[in-house]
């Protein structure tokens, strides 16, 4: 799994640049995630996207100090986010192994970030639920909202697995 960090975000959990791997996209589900910082009510606050779906997650990030707690606050804002969306829950426990932390590419998918930090901000400074931003229709996806789009790739994934947290690479 490999997540993408801007350079604002790599300073901040002391990563080198020497360290983050040169990475190519991924092409599957739930394998490429970017990550970028965003302040709303003068907090900083991080936006996890999946690459394939665009799907969101918003987290504060007031406690991150390294990658070690950059990978903790991802793992534990996923797997919220999953319970969130999927009937009959899952674990009591996710554990990730195997993160890779790359550069960003000035591409779509860091594009539709920015976009979608910017109708984060908007949602937090209205003091509504940031989870809103997955049901804005996003034109690269063709105009679909990105949750129902993540719900879709999860559906394909149980299809082909018979067990949602089967296909979630190296975790349980």
């Amino acid at each position: 799994m490999r997540i993408r960090t801007t350079t604002e975000l790599a300073k901040l959990v002391h990563i080198e640049k020497s360290l983050l791997v040169p990475g190519e996209s991924a092409d599957s589900f739930f394998e490429e995630w970017a990550a970028c910082l965003f302040v709303a009510r003068h907090r900083q606050f991080l936006l996890f996207t999946e690459a394939l779906t665009l799907f969101s997650i918003v987290a504060p990030a007031d406690k991150l100090t390294d990658s070690m707690s950059l990978t903790k606050l991802f793992v534990n804002s996923v797997s919220k986010a999953m319970l969130d969306l999927v009937e009959g829950g899952g674990p009591d426990e996710v554990r990730i192994e195997g993160i890779e932390f790359t550069k960003t590419k000035n591409d779509g998918l860091r594009r539709a970030q920015i976009d979608m930090a910017y109708h984060a901000s908007a949602k937090i400074e209205e003091g509504k639920n940031s989870f809103e931003i997955n049901r804005i229709p996003i034109k690269s996806i063709g105009y679909r909202f990105p949750v129902d789009r993540f719900i879709t790739e999860v559906g394909l994934k149980l299809k082909a697995t018979g067990e949602l947290w089967s296909f979630v690479p190296e975790m349980l």
